[in-house]
């Protein structure tokens, strides 16, 4: 065929007229379909999480769900986020950790990693935020890290956050440990 396509009623690919908002797009080998564009999907969601310091080993961060406006996309359960839809996907978040020991430790170190079916950001090294030489004399590091990835997944695609802590305290004790982040992420594209 040479020339202008026109059609006179609804156009159907394999029987399928789309969804208002989807795009018909082609995989190279003429099978078209239909997909959402990247700003009309409500892909979207975001989790707190605490870090559970009680064991000093790698933790798994639990979650709390802040908003998620497809459940049937992305699943947060308490120590995963589960991705049931394939797709391009942004993910950003921080992740922040405080340590007290009553003098200074000989070795410190902390690291964060977000896992995701073998892909992993990971973060570490904690440096001193505030030293108190009162009558305690102790020593407090904190370190807050932020993180931004873009990711494709492959549905079902599981994500994992923990958080790990080593030291040794040498004539000093350890005397608190907290932890908190968040996550946030949304389909850029399918």
């Amino acid at each position: 065929m040479n020339g202008p396509l026109g059609f006179n009623g609804a156009l159907r690919i394999n029987g399928n007229a789309g969804t208002s908002g989807q795009v018909l797009t082609s995989n190279g080998s003429a099978a078209p379909s239909w997909r959402n564009t990247s700003l009309s999907n409500n892909v979207r969601f975001a989790a707190n999480f605490t870090i559970n310091f009680d064991a000093l080993s790698a933790e798994q961060n639990t979650y709390t769900t802040t908003y998620n406006l497809e459940p049937a996309s992305v699943t947060i359960g308490t120590n995963t986020i589960t991705i049931n839809k394939s797709g391009l996907y942004h993910f950003e978040g921080f992740v922040r950790r405080s340590i007290g020991f009553s003098g200074t430790p000989s070795y410190l170190d902390t690291d964060f990693s977000l896992v995701l079916d073998g892909i992993f950001i990971r973060y570490e090294e904690i440096e001193p935020l505030l030293r108190n030489n009162g009558a305690t004399s102790s020593v407090s590091y904190s370190k807050t890290t932020h993180f931004s990835q873009d990711i494709y997944i492959t549905a079902p695609g599981i994500i994992r956050s923990s958080t790990a802590i080593s030291f040794n305290a040498g004539t000093s004790s350890l005397l608190s440990r907290s932890g908190s982040g968040v996550i946030t992420g949304y389909l850029i594209s399918e």
